[in-house]
């Protein structure tokens, strides 16, 4: 994804024609990047149902970004119960992050 596009296309779409409420999507969480650090200074909410990045729920950093996607944060508590449901006491995960934002 090249993110500089999706960076692009927001500045060419927020400066123009009738003011902004909000903006739906970028849809991956490497585009989202960009664009929810610099939405909050227009305060235009962000909604997108595709990024799953435990990063992108920082409200500090991301305050005006909302997402429809699950995250790994939010399942911890699901995993949690699962487990002690079935009393297991020894699990392996599996997990694989790719920050590189020009892929």
């Amino acid at each position: 994804y090249k993110t500089w596009i999706t960076t692009k296309s927001f500045f060419d779409a927020v400066t123009s024609g009738p003011t902004k409420i909000a903006t739906f999507g970028p849809l991956t969480s490497v585009c989202s990047k960009p664009i929810a650090s610099i939405t909050k200074f227009w305060n235009l909410i962000t909604v997108t149902s595709g990024v799953a990045s435990a990063a992108l729920i920082n409200r500090d950093i991301y305050p005006y970004l909302f997402t429809t996607e699950t995250t790994d944060v939010t399942l911890n508590p699901i995993r949690i119960s699962f487990l002690k449901r079935y009393n297991w006491t020894r699990i392996a995960t599996i997990h694989y992050i790719e920050e590189n934002d020009e892929t």
